[in-house]
């Protein structure tokens, strides 16, 4: 009986170890995608009139997304590859 629970044990480890790492992944991005969209830089040219908005590295962006899809499909066993691209397809769409 100890073997079944050791062995259940493990899983849980497991998929527990991959939600930290997609968690960790989205926090990535959050932090990324976030630091850009609340920071403005005021152009100091007479001729230029406003804010200018800094540009975020959508790769690295999507780098965070697709390894934090990548943990999930770890644990479902669903998603390696065509799902997640997919997901990336339409984000780089807009």
């Amino acid at each position: 009986a100890q073997a079944y629970w050791t062995a259940s044990l493990a899983i849980t480890h497991r998929q527990s170890a991959y939600l930290r790492q997609c968690q960790t992944h989205l926090e990535d991005f959050l932090a990324q995608t976030q630091a850009h969209s609340g920071s403005h830089h005021t152009d100091n040219h007479e001729d230029l009139v406003g804010e200018v908005e800094p540009e975020i590295d959508i790769v690295t962006a999507a780098e965070h997304l697709r390894y934090a899809a990548s943990s999930l499909a770890k644990i479902t066993g669903k998603g390696e590859g065509g799902d997640v691209e997919d997901v990336l397809g339409v984000v780089f769409e807009k």
